[in-house]
């Protein structure tokens, strides 16, 4: 097997090939159960995460960002639709963690509830 290493890939006209892939690839991701004992399923620049209480979790990434200027996106799984799952709007960005809650809509209650599949994506642009 052959290791290939380049600083710069371009094709004949000067086009970097890499930009495209690189500015659309997601910087950090992971899937994790976030009920009972916290269990990451997988991940990429995520080096933790930390249970802070019922249906609120710290994201620690691998390597910190830049800037707090992130972008990220959420999905959850749980047989109740009823779901939210949000950045923890009682703390600031971070370039180094993401803090996010799960929670029942407001018109269920609001608490906050463990889910069994939380998913978080990021982006720095």
């Amino acid at each position: 097997m052959s290791t290939l290493k380049v600083n710069n890939l371009q094709n004949i006209g000067g086009t970097d090939l890499l930009a495209p892939i690189q500015s659309g690839s997601l910087d950090a991701w992971i899937t994790f159960n976030g009920a009972g004992t916290l269990a990451i399923h997988s991940s990429f620049n995520v080096s933790s995460v930390t249970d802070n209480g019922t249906g609120d979790y710290t994201i620690n990434f691998s390597t910190s960002f830049a800037t707090t200027n992130i972008a990220y996106f959420f999905a959850q799984g749980r047989v109740d639709s009823n779901i939210i799952l949000h950045k923890n709007t009682g703390t600031s960005r971070s370039a180094s963690n993401l803090r996010v809650c799960t929670t029942f809509s407001w018109s269920s209650g609001g608490q906050r509830v463990d889910c069994t599949d939380v998913n978080v994506g990021v982006i720095h642009p």
